[in-house]
This record gives structure tokens, sequence and C-alpha cells, in this order.
């Protein structure tokens, strides 16, 4: 019994509720193994960082339950585009991590790309009338030996550039 109860705690520890994704600290746990892997497998490892466009304007305009319900559905589209080699985490507020593990970088654009279009597609019309969502996405393939914050950072560089050129788009950081 109180294995059960400490497993039941260990997983709400690291899973967001709203989303049901896991959490930062399930991210912390967990990508240290992906890395491990892309590097006995000389494979490359990819990251994506996923912003919803304009979500203040989805609260401001439709009330924070309204927002609620985008966030818990951006959960259920990004558990649906992942593969099972992949890790689809919630940062904090409207920003998601993905971790494309076993993809190739052309692979994980291509991902990216399906992402905006399954979320553009949403049947955002059922979460309140009018509501339309979209995303940007900075991805950054991570370089041999390098630290996992700078190669976070260089994604989130690569949002912000997503941002600026309008966003709803994919852009690729620099190696």
């Amino acid at each position: 019994m109180l294995r059960i109860r400490a497993e039941k705690l260990d997983q709400q520890a690291h899973t967001d509720p709203l989303t049901l994704l896991p959490n930062r600290r399930a991210l912390d746990r967990q990508l240290p193994a992906l890395m491990r892997r892309a590097h006995d497998r000389a494979q490359p490892l990819c990251a994506a960082m996923v912003d919803l466009d304009h979500f203040k304007r989805v609260n401001d305009a439709h009330g924070h339950a309204v927002g609620d319900r985008v966030l818990a559905a951006m959960g259920t589209i990004l558990t649906d585009a992942i593969r099972d080699s992949d890790l689809a985490v919630r940062l904090g507020g409207e920003e998601f991590l993905l971790v494309f593990g076993d993809a190739t970088p052309a692979d994980a654009a291509k991902a990216c790309e399906r992402l905006l279009v399954a979320v553009s597609g949403f049947r955002w019309d059922d979460v309140a009338p009018g509501l339309t969502c979209t995303v940007s996405i900075g991805l950054a393939v991570r370089n041999t030996g390098e630290r996992t914050p700078h190669w976070l950072a260089r994604a989130d560089t690569a949002l912000y550039a997503a941002k600026r050129a309008g966003r709803n788009r994919v852009e690729s950081a620099p190696h």
C-alpha cells in the first residue's frame, strides 16, 4: 500500500495536472537518458521549443477557464504528435518542449511542421466560439559535447526568431 501511494505521489510530482504532460521536474529526470541513448547510438538529438501564439489574448478575450482548456487541448495535441522515443513537456505557462529521439534534424523539422498544421487545424471553435490558435516553434539540434542549457537556449532563441518572423512557423537554430 505504501509503495502504491509513493508511486502515485511520484507521478503527481512529475506530471503537469492541466495538460497531463510531464513537467520540468520530469524533464530533469528523463532528458539525461535520452541524451545517453542518442550518444550511444551516435544519433542526433533535437529540441523544439513550442509556444502558443498570443495566448494572453485568449485569456483576455475568453477568460482563464478557456485558456486552461486550450492548454489541456495542447497537451493532447502534443501527446498525439510524438513517438515513444520522443518527449513532450510543459515547461510552464503556454510554453512546451519537445525532444526528438531517434530523429534526424530533417525528421524533427517535418514533425514540427506537422505540429503547426495539427494546432492550426484543431477545432478550437469547439473550445470557444471564434477561437483560433497557432504556435511558434524553435528547433535546435544538439551539438556534440554541447551543454544542455546552451542547447535549449538556442532552441529558445529560434522560437523568438519564429515569433519575430510572423508566428505560426518553425525556425531552426544555426548549429
